[in-house]
């Protein structure tokens, strides 16, 4: 990666087109953002950019609740185990679930469940906005019968653009990177150089690595469990390193 000071070097977060991109000041940073980081947000959010998160969870029953079942679903968050949360069975399947539910989001501030099974009524989906959900462990005991579960991961956020280079004084607090509660300059469209994870060749299509560990927020070719932001490649290169992309706007990918 190219050092702060030397323009001609490009380095994540430095312009291609300085006049003809296309910038958005975001009023708040979330969480402090390096420059070239894929910049994201939520439905509904005009004022806060955060970095990609694996932020949803999802929960998926292949029998319904019995009579005497307990659920206990104990959540992983930002590396943290949280303190488990148990529901008893409530008269039906139905109330059970929505009870379950209600817990949920009652034990952790911003989390959303939502039932997300509209045939047998058998899956919740977890969304901590701006947060890892790493690890979610649930079972299901008592009763005469146990519904076995399975349990997946996603993310739920709105790709916005790429956190630009924004000269500042030189300190250990700011030098490359915006701080939380920083203003930042985000390029919506245009060129900008980031950062891969894999080798990469001009023309291919950019995604970002949602799932949380040492790569998550750096792009990628590879389309597999990874967030299609609809942006590409305009450099070939042999490894991972610094790269030269293309944003084409604001992008949902398809996934929850």
């Amino acid at each position: 990666m190219g050092d702060y000071g030397n323009l001609g070097t490009p380095f994540a977060g430095m312009v291609h087109d300085v006049v003809s991109g296309n910038d958005r000041t975001r009023k708040c940073a979330e969480a402090a953002i390096d420059w070239g980081a894929a910049v994201f947000t939520y439905a509904g959010d005009d004022i806060n950019g955060y970095l990609v998160k694996q932020d949803v969870g999802i929960i998926t029953l292949d029998a319904d609740f019995v009579a005497d079942n307990t659920i206990t679903t104990t959540l992983t968050i930002d590396g943290v185990a949280q303190t488990p949360v148990a529901t008893v069975w409530n008269a039906t399947h139905n109330d059970t679930m929505d009870d379950h539910k209600d817990a949920l989001e009652a034990a952790f501030d911003d989390l959303i469940v939502t039932l997300t099974d509209g045939t047998t009524n058998r899956e919740f989906t977890l969304l901590l906005k701006g947060k890892n959900i790493t690890l979610i462990t649930s079972v299901i005991t008592g009763g005469v019968s146990q519904a076995g579960i399975t349990i997946t991961y996603s993310n739920g956020q709105i790709f916005e653009g790429i956190a630009r280079f924004t000269q500042k004084a030189i300190d250990e607090q700011n030098a490359g990177s915006y701080v939380e509660y920083d203003a930042m300059n985000v390029r919506e469209k245009g060129f900008i150089y980031v950062e891969t994870s894999v080798a990469v060749q001009s023309g291919q299509d950019a995604y970002v690595i949602w799932a949380s560990g040492a790569n998550q927020g750096k792009f990628t070719n590879v389309p597999t469990d990874n967030y299609e932001t609809g942006c590409k490649f305009r450099e070939t290169i042999t490894a991972a390193g610094v790269v030269l992309l293309e944003v084409n706007g604001i992008h949902t990918d398809a996934t929850p």
